[in-house]
């Protein structure tokens, strides 16, 4: 790789964003190379922790509001799960 392209490479993406890949001392078109691989390891685990961080939000969602329906926090619930305390007081 041409030092020259590198470091036009290493002014769009920033010395500090690409200097991790360097820290053994490789060269530019090593960093490279190892930068479009961690994007390419990110992009393939993004589904699996978008799927696992919605599964856990939903948990605690259900937890909080099984939670407030059967404890005496009172107005708490309204904040907590506000459709499950009203779907609660008609019954």
């Amino acid at each position: 790789m041409n030092g020259a392209f590198y470091n036009k490479i290493e002014d769009i993406f920033t010395k500090s964003r690409l200097s991790v890949y360097r820290q053994d001392g490789v060269d530019g078109a090593t960093a490279l190379a190892r930068y479009l691989y961690n994007i390419e390891l990110c992009k393939s685990l993004y589904a699996v922790l978008n799927v696992f961080e919605i599964s856990l939000r939903n948990s605690i969602d259900k937890a909080l509001c099984l939670f407030t329906q059967n404890s005496t926090i009172g107005s708490m619930s309204l904040l907590i799960c506000p459709v499950a305390s009203i779907i609660a007081s008609r019954h």
